[in-house]
């Protein structure tokens, strides 16, 4: 099983990969009920609700990390940014993979109490019952 370290070293990797490759979309309507889903997940996080975040993750998501390692990352990259005092969303990006299928990323420029402005990227995919679960998440 990956490291959680590494594992979101890819992510981060593979996202700013997908930012430069992939045509955005800047019509939110289009997405909006991923947004929507993204948006209660990232009030999760924001919340310090980390335990709750593990249902909304994508099945693939979870077989590169334990629920534990997961709770961990979040304590230790996420919690000492602060709450988020203003996120603006910025684009969606449309992409696909072999592996997973399709799948969006939903870019926001965030503010943070502790570390003021960053980007925050989620990747969200549909599972069989049509939901959507992230499978990824990170701020940079």
């Amino acid at each position: 099983m990956m490291k959680a370290a590494s594992f979101m070293a890819i992510v981060t990797s593979l996202l700013a990969c997908l930012f430069i490759t992939q045509a955005h979309s800047q019509n939110a309507g289009v997405h909006a009920d991923a947004i929507r889903s993204v948006e209660k997940w990232l009030s999760l996080i924001d919340g310090y609700k980390y335990r709750e975040t593990w249902e909304g993750l994508s099945d693939v998501f979870k077989k590169t990390i334990t629920k534990e390692q997961w709770l961990a990352d979040l304590e230790s990259f996420r919690k000492p940014l602060g709450k988020p005092e203003k996120r603006r969303f910025l684009y969606v990006t449309e992409s696909s993979d072999i592996d997973v299928g399709p799948y969006l990323i939903i870019q926001y420029q965030t503010s943070f109490e502790n570390k003021g402005s960053k980007g925050e990227a989620v990747s969200v995919t549909r599972d069989n019952t049509g939901k959507w679960k992230v499978l990824g998440y990170t701020v940079f």
